[in-house]
C-alpha cells in the first residue's frame, strides 16, 4: 500500500474521554510489572491478532513505541508505531471486536503518536488510502 510521510508538530492533544472509565495505556514494558492476568489476556490478543490479519508474527524491536490499551486486565487494542531515529512507520492499530466503533482506535493512535513525538518522532509514514489521509487529518497530523 502507498505511504505518505506525515509530520507530528501538529498532533492534537484531547482530553481523553475514556478518563472516568476503567481504560488504561500502557507499554509492552509495563506488562510484566502487572498482573499475570494481562500477560495471559496480551497473549491471546497477539494470537487474534496475527489470525484476523492473517501475519505470520508481529515481531517487536526494542525501539518500536508499542502501546497497549487495557479495560482493567483485559487487553483491549495495541498499536506498534516503528522507530528510526526521528520518522516512524505507523505498523499496526488493532481493536479488540468487541470494543470497535466506540473511539477508542482514534484515542489509541493519538496517545501512541504522542508518545512517539515524546521519543522525538518528528515524521511518520502512513497509509496514504483517503481513509487513512482522513484519520491522520482528524488529529491534527499533515503531510509533511
Amino acid at each position: 500500500m502507498e505511504q505518505t510521510l506525515y509530520a507530528l508538530d501538529g498532533l492534537i492533544v484531547r482530553a481523553d474521554p475514556f478518563a472516568a472509565t476503567r481504560l488504561q495505556f500502557t507499554t509492552l514494558s509495563e506488562i510484566g510489572a502487572g498482573p499475570i492476568e494481562r500477560d495471559r489476556s496480551f497473549s491471546e490478543v497477539l494470537r487474534l491478532i496475527i489470525k484476523e490479519l492473517q501475519l505470520t508474527n508481529l515481531g517487536f524491536t526494542g525501539t518500536d513505541i508499542v502501546t497497549i490499551a487495557w479495560n482493567i486486565d483485559t487487553c483491549v487494542g495495541l498499536s506498534i508505531i516503528q522507530r528510526e531515529g526521528t520518522t516512524g512507520r505507523d505498523r499496526l492499530t488493532w481493536i479488540h471486536p468487541m470494543v470497535r466503533h466506540c473511539g477508542l482506535g482514534t484515542m489509541m493512535k493519538a496517545h501512541a503518536l504522542g508518545r512517539a513525538a515524546e521519543a522525538g518522532v518528528t515524521r511518520i509514514w502512513g497509509n496514504s488510502d483517503p481513509e487513512s489521509s482522513w484519520y491522520y487529518r482528524t488529529l491534527g497530523v499533515r503531510p509533511a
